[in-house]
């Protein structure tokens, strides 16, 4: 934890106190400064996400109000150094298990490769550490070819699969703590 990153959380609004750093990469808990930021990318990428709508600024801003009220679910901002660079999630967080997701990355502000493995690494460390999580899961889709790859180095294991609403090929995927890959 860099006290650094959490002196600037202290003058918005902000969920809960887990942070935790790999390498170059920062996690801190997402604030209302940084929802308009990840808004924007969301919309570049939607379509690599199930819910695949454009996001309006006013949608985004209900979201997060909504987010503060959830009780199992923490959404961090990544930064490397000073910079904003994207945001990822733990959710859904039952019996010592939780779901990871919503992993984005702006790829196009930081010419750095291998960013989504550390962010992956840093937040699973993160559940498995601070948060008594044992077990973790997610699911790609069949064709996300990079993020597939990236959760395999990490350590997650294929353990089945399922269908989105039209029917595009999802996989599951989990990861226990002594599966997480350093």
């Amino acid at each position: 934890m860099k006290t650094s990153l959490k002196a600037k959380t202290s003058d918005y609004i902000m969920k809960h106190n887990f942070y935790n750093s790999y390498g170059k990469i920062d996690l801190r808990p997402i604030g209302i400064d940084d929802i308009e930021s990840l808004r924007l990318l969301r919309n570049k990428h939607r379509n690599c996400f199930i819910y695949s709508d454009i996001i309006t600024a006013e949608a985004q801003q209900d979201w997060y109000y909504k987010y503060l009220s959830k009780p199992d679910d923490y959404v961090f901002s990544v930064f490397m150094g000073d910079k904003w660079i994207g945001s990822v999630s733990i959710y859904n967080i039952e019996n010592r298990e939780a779901e990871f997701g919503r992993l984005l990355i702006d790829s196009n502000s930081i010419n750095e490769k291998g960013l989504g493995l550390s962010v992956t690494l840093c937040v699973c460390k993160l559940a498995f550490s601070q948060m008594n999580i044992s077990r973790i899961v997610l699911q790609v889709y069949e064709d996300n070819i990079s993020a597939y790859k990236t959760y395999i180095r990490a350590g997650f294991k294929t353990f089945g699969h399922s269908f989105d609403s039209n029917g595009k090929k999802l996989l599951d995927m989990e990861l226990y703590v002594s599966d997480l890959s350093e």
